[in-house]
């Protein structure tokens, strides 16, 4: 019999990657004959190329004020429910959980609705407003489970009854002296969408001297969007003695010029889990989030334990205003990266 399953894809850029990984697993196991993934606009890049795949955009409430919501993107998104539900869906697939993914599935009409579960007590419960209502639970995730690609691919395993199933398998690092040696390139993506997550202008090129300094050959690549252009070559302007490249335009452009390099080095945002998805090894920088909670299997964690009464705060800083306002970022040193960045294999 014929399937077709709606995918949920509402949060943001680094959830939209990892989750196209997951879909695009699903197609390798011919979980269904057509998939209709339900995302926003800027996450079209991630779900291109899957097989079999009709994207349907719209806003979602998820991350939005509920004023701009409703003043702005509810018809687009009644719209969307609309048409997804003229393709009659046969089921519907979240992995957030939370009560507006499962309230959003409700309405498309679909005869199943599967949603992981995440037991009392997991960390990533404290990301999300979960509910157990109107959803078929087709995978509880323990505790023990506390890194999100672990707990997607156990999700896998158990939806496509296959025990090995894996969508984001790790990834082998390179040596940085034949990195060097070759004229290679590590990539620096130094923006973040929210102020908590980054790290001074100065570290960035402190760390760059210090790179090319113990690897002489390196290049680097500096990435961001376009409106971040200007930080990009105030960054540069730092390091003028260096070979850096800047690339700014669009999420495609991104993703092409980013399966090219070396290594990433980036900090808690959507690039390391791109990475992740290209099979580029990065080190992440983490402040106020769990460290292994967000970590991709290819990623090397840099972070300072307890330079924060609050950390981990998951993303809520109760820092703002005090003396120690985003110390958990600003305390890391660009030594402690480059060592980070010399060891062997990844892990927090």
């Amino acid at each position: 019999m014929k399937r077709t399953v709606c995918f949920l894809s509402a949060r943001n850029l680094g959830d939209a990657v990892i989750h196209a990984d997951f879909v695009r697993a699903l197609a390798r196991y011919d979980y269904a004959d057509k998939y209709v993934v339900w995302t926003f606009k800027a996450a079209s890049f991630a779900f291109a190329d899957i097989p079999n795949c009709e994207l349907v955009f719209s806003d979602f409430p998820m991350g939005a004020t509920r004023n701009a919501f409703f003043k702005s993107a509810g018809l687009g998104f009644l719209s969307a429910v609309r048409y997804i539900r003229s393709l009659h869906p046969d089921e519907t697939i979240e992995l957030i959980s939370d009560v507006r993914e499962r309230f959003a599935a409700k309405l498309l009409g679909a005869g199943l609705n599967r949603s992981l579960d995440w037991a009392e007590g997991h960390p990533f419960r404290r990301h999300s407003r979960m509910t157990r209502h109107h959803v078929r639970n087709w995978a509880t995730i323990q505790v023990s489970t506390d890194n999100l690609y672990a707990a997607f691919a156990s999700g896998l395993q158990a939806l496509v009854a296959e025990p090995n199933a894996q969508f984001s398998p790790g990834i082998d690092w390179p040596s940085l002296a034949i990195v060097a040696a070759q004229g290679g390139t590590i990539g620096i993506h130094p923006s973040a969408s929210v102020p908590h997550k980054l790290w001074p202008d100065a570290s960035w090129a402190e760390l760059m001297v210090a790179i090319q300094t113990a690897y002489p050959g390196i290049r680097f690549v500096l990435f961001g969007a376009t409106s971040e252009r200007g930080a990009l070559e105030s960054i540069s302007a730092r390091v003028q003695a260096l070979p850096v490249e800047i690339v700014t335009g669009s999420l495609k452009d991104f993703k092409q010029r980013l399966g090219a390099v070396d290594v990433l080095i980036g900090l808690d945002s959507f690039s390391v889990h791109l990475a992740q998805s290209l099979q580029v090894p990065s080190v992440v920088l983490v402040g106020a989030n769990n460290p292994r909670l967000f970590a991709p299997p290819g990623g090397k964690i840099v972070m300072n334990r307890g330079s924060c009464v609050y950390q981990p705060c998951n993303g809520k800083p109760q820092c703002q205003g005090t003396d120690f306002e985003y110390v958990c970022m600003r305390s890391i040193g660009p030594g402690q990266v480059l060592q980070r960045l010399q060891e062997p294999g990844p892990g927090v």
